[in-house]
């Protein structure tokens, strides 16, 4: 779903395996941050068994030219909109169903294709076709998180099968001794490529569903009313009658007359 079958020859998709102090913070000793671009799923299966014990193992959404940095001026290609939801954020959601259901409450005819239990939150994937355009699709991303309430600097995600060390109390832990405190990060729901009707989406047909939401939450808006000028009759082109009632609301016992 992330990535196309046959890289390029200056495409990979970029690796990081980060392992972090007590704190959250990233480690500064040597093999704390190891960066690595592999070319298929072996290479991309290899690095997630290697580190998954030691480290918090994560990959690129989209895919890198040759082996710069993830900025978006080295990302190639992307086939996915990502959003990222940190479940401390949200105490009052108990599960992906409290997400899901969110999600299609602000935008109903958004499908999504895949989700994934982070550890700590909730990966939510839709498909889209392959586009180069690496802006403009970061910017819809963006759009979209903003309406849902997503993480907006997310570019990378924890890939099925690895573990989340970040442990109950908040600190982290990579002693294998205590794995069992650990939370394994894994699919949810993943119906990519499944059915007759399965399409990924046009990026133009995302943007319609933002513009709409932004419509109805501009439909939705209680507007203040407002007295009416009986003194300047003259400079409103329109009658009276309506004017007043779209700006006062209808008198008390003549709702239904108007």
């Amino acid at each position: 779903m992330l990535y196309p079958m046959q890289l390029r020859e200056n495409e990979f998709i970029r690796m990081l395996a980060i392992r972090r102090n007590r704190d959250g913070e990233v480690g500064k000793e040597k093999g704390d941050r190891i960066v690595s671009f592999v070319k298929d799923f072996e290479q991309y299966k290899g690095f997630i068994l290697k580190y998954r014990y030691t480290h918090d193992v994560y990959n690129q959404i989209a895919t890198n030219r040759e082996n710069k940095d993830g900025t978006i001026g080295s990302q190639r290609m992307k086939r996915v909109l990502y959003l990222d939801f940190d479940q401390k954020e949200y105490p009052d959601m108990k599960d992906a169903r409290d997400f899901t259901k969110m999600i299609r409450d602000k935008i109903p005819k958004l499908f999504i294709h895949a989700y994934i239990n982070s550890g700590h939150g909730f990966h939510y994937y839709i498909s889209v076709k392959s586009t180069c355009d690496i802006k403009n699709i970061t910017e819809i991303n963006k759009s979209l998180a903003n309406i849902l309430g997503a993480d907006l600097k997310t570019q990378i995600s924890r890939p099925p099968c690895t573990f989340n060390h970040k442990i109950e109390d908040g600190t982290y832990d990579y002693d294998r001794k205590n794995i069992g405190k650990w939370s394994y990060v894994k699919v949810i729901n993943n119906s990519y490529g499944v059915g007759r009707q399965f399409k990924q989406y046009e990026l133009e047909y995302i943007s319609k569903l933002i513009r709409y939401y932004h419509q109805e939450q501009e439909n939705i808006k209680i507007l203040e009313r407002t007295r009416w000028n009986y003194e300047a009759l003259n400079e409103y082109p329109c009658y009276l009658c309506v004017r007043k009632m779209l700006n006062e609301g209808a008198s008390k016992g003549q709702r239904n007359f108007w």
